[in-house]
């Protein structure tokens, strides 16, 4: 019998694909029997091949090939992107604006204990209704038409000048970057980019660690009298 040792990078870079090809391998007949073991050796790529190891690692969870890393190809890329994402980007605007805009405000009544039933109902409908009044007034159908010829103009503009980054609606694009650059969902690339930053920057959290673990002591600390 062999043993076999697989040496994984970060998760996501198919340590459990890779171990069920080989265990399959193995149950499969006339083959040579072998014991099997995964191990992720992370700290040990880092001693191998030096600091930039994990930095690979994350990248490779996701499959990224050299070519892709260029930074001016990304920048290229991207705003091929944001030219092609000019009409969804007004909508995605617009309608950040009416849900801003056409929120009815809720209701408030005071001194509930002095009112009858009708009065509350009387207080309520009304508020509803200037409430109403005041939504169409902001969403009048000349003011939208307004609206969405304004923020194509923003947007064409921004294209021009550099500063789309600022005004196109960012999950928008960085969605279609990640699938159709990196052929990956966002998620994969964000969980990437998270596990980079906290290797390279591991007290970036410190504060709110701190904060936490001062809290969580002050509740289980005995109370004295």
């Amino acid at each position: 019998s062999s043993n076999v040792v697989i040496v994984a990078g970060a998760n996501g870079s198919g340590k459990t694909r890779l171990k069920d090809a080989l265990v399959n391998t193995f149950r499969s007949p006339n083959t040579p029997e072998a014991s099997l073991t995964i191990s992720a050796t992370r700290d040990k790529e880092e001693d191998a091949w030096g600091a930039t190891a994990n930095d690979w690692c994350s990248w490779n969870a996701i499959y990224l090939p050299q070519e892709k890393r260029d930074v001016s190809r990304i920048q290229e890329f991207l705003h091929g992107i944001a030219s092609s994402s000019i009409m969804p980007s007004v909508l995605w605007n617009v309608r950040e604006h009416i849900q801003v805009l056409g929120k009815v405000p809720e209701p408030s009544v005071r001194i509930l204990d002095e009112m009858s039933r009708d009065e509350l109902a009387e207080k309520i409908s009304g508020q509803i209704t200037s409430g109403l009044r005041e939504v169409s007034q902001e969403l009048d159908s000349s003011k939208i038409q307004k609206l969405v010829i304004q923020e194509h103009s923003k947007l064409e503009a921004a294209l021009s000048t550099g500063v789309w980054v600022e005004v196109l609606p960012g999950k928008l694009i960085f969605n279609r970057f990640c699938g159709e650059f990196f052929n990956v969902g966002s998620g994969r690339v964000m969980e990437a980019y998270a596990d980079i930053a906290m290797r390279n920057k591991p007290d970036v959290f410190s504060d709110i660690v701190n904060i936490l673990q001062g809290f969580h002591q002050s509740i289980v600390r005995p109370q004295t009298h």
